[in-house]
């Protein structure tokens, strides 16, 4: 069950602006892990970080149906 995979309180923290971003298993880049949980949290599914920095353009993101 997905809700048991999420952090308590995840959707009403607070991130930091700083830019590290991660590609997310959906395909988007977030500015940070913290808005790639948030982005998990409120649309309640499974957004795993798949790599360090952004996600690239023009590739198929490993279990993602966007390229």
């Amino acid at each position: 069950m997905f809700s048991s995979q999420l952090e308590v309180g995840c959707c009403s923290s607070v991130c930091h602006k700083n830019y590290v971003p991660v590609c997310g298993s959906n395909g988007d880049t977030y500015q940070n892990e913290c808005y790639r949980r948030q982005a998990s949290c409120k649309q309640q599914r499974l957004i795993s970080r798949v790599s360090d920095g952004p996600c690239s353009t023009g590739e198929c993101v490993p279990g993602s149906t966007q390229c």
